[in-house]
């Protein structure tokens, strides 16, 4: 699940994606969501995508008469919690571990690049993946990252409830959305224990300090022609200290970064202004909207037209 990660991570041969219609059989599980549907002779799937500052997640149900495998690529390392809410599933990692995933467990996974498998059992299965950003990586200790499957803490359940709260829209709902995301991945992390790193900026590199004015930078100057070479000029650092430092302190390329924020503030204001996408384009850093759906479009696989016409249909 890389920075270019979409509503679907898992893939198989029978099943075809395509954008929700209105009159889907599959009713919504969360608002403000992007959504897609697929189906086959004996089941049908409903994949939800949503992101949040400190995780992407990625909600599946399934309903099918039988067994179903889908394959999860994953392109690079990456943590990841599974949480099955419906139903079973066996997932299949690399190079060669099965574990079994019952109802209401939870578990945490370093995902290693290659082809994974996740069957569903027959009947009903609903499954909350939840990847971790970059944000919330530099401040985990990954070598103790893995936890084999466990009944999720009653606390853990009621915030999973409240994913499926109708009652709120539009930026309260991501607002609170990112709250409760925020609240389950720490209760979760601190119930199996994951260790945190020490925040001392000694501890991760000596430019630390100028590394996080750089993100605020970049968050407060998202309109603005950005580049490593600008930012390295402006901030007195030397391009290619800037590119490994920055890499080695917050796990993702300073550029990735960029594009991240641009793509967020994108979405935020296809989904909360009328403004017309070559301004959202210029808002947000891009010289053409050329190039601006370009890349939104690699990102969250819609363009910025349809992805505006799809929220407003989800309200």
């Amino acid at each position: 699940m890389p920075t270019k990660s979409t509503w679907s991570i898992l893939q198989g041969k029978n099943f075809q994606f395509s954008t929700l219609p209105p009159s889907a059989r599959h009713p919504h599980l969360m608002n403000e969501t992007t959504a897609a549907a697929a189906g086959a002779g004996h089941a049908h799937l409903l994949a939800q995508y949503f992101y949040a500052h400190y995780a992407r997640g990625w909600l599946y149900d399934v309903q099918s008469a039988q067994e179903n495998q889908l394959e999860m690529v994953v392109p690079e390392t990456t943590p990841l919690l599974v949480y099955v809410l419906k139903g079973e599933a066996l997932l299949k990692t690399k190079p060669h571990h099965t574990a079994s995933l019952f109802e209401n467990s939870y578990s945490l996974w370093s995902f290693k690049p290659g082809q994974h498998a996740l069957e569903t059992a027959p009947g009903h299965c609903r499954i909350l993946f939840l990847q971790l950003t970059a944000r919330l990586r530099s401040l985990v200790d990954e070598t103790h990252i893995g936890h084999l499957p466990d009944r999720i803490p009653e606390a853990c359940l009621q915030l999973l409830n409240g994913l499926y709260d109708k009652t709120y829209n539009g930026e309260v709902w991501q607002l609170k959305r990112q709250v409760i995301i925020l609240d389950l991945l720490f209760k979760t992390l601190d119930e199996i224990g994951v260790r945190y790193k020490n925040q001392q900026a000694s501890a991760y590199h000596r430019e630390y300090d100028t590394f996080k004015q750089i993100k605020e930078y970049v968050c407060e100057n998202v309109h603005k022609k950005l580049s490593v070479e600008m930012l390295a000029s402006r901030f007195s650092i030397q391009p290619t200290l800037l590119r490994r430092g920055y890499k080695k302190v917050f796990h993702h390329h300073l550029s990735d970064y960029i594009r991240e924020v641009r793509l967020d503030r994108a979405r935020n204001l296809l989904q909360t202004t009328q403004l017309p996408v070559h301004e959202i384009a210029w808002e947000v850093g891009y010289e053409s909207s050329t190039s601006f759906s370009r890349v939104f479009s690699a990102h969250f696989r819609q363009s910025p037209s349809d992805f505006r016409r799809n929220t407003i249909r989800m309200q």
